[in-house]
């Protein structure tokens, strides 16, 4: 797991709504946080996370 995502896991109880990942990284940090949604700006990050969360994960520039 990429160390941007397990900072956010390590405080994972202090997201307990609706939360938007910008820039995340293509790792499993969408399938731990049920609630996050992400926006990718990294075609190929957009296209391994579209393929496993494809109703969550957004891409633009």
């Amino acid at each position: 797991m990429d160390p941007r995502s397990e900072v956010l896991l390590r405080q994972a109880d202090l997201f307990q709504g609706s939360l938007l990942l910008t820039g995340l990284p293509a790792d499993d940090l969408l399938g731990t946080l049920p609630n996050a949604r992400g926006w990718s700006w990294h075609a190929g990050d957009f296209d391994t996370l579209g393929t496993r969360f494809p109703e969550r994960v957004h891409f633009g520039t």
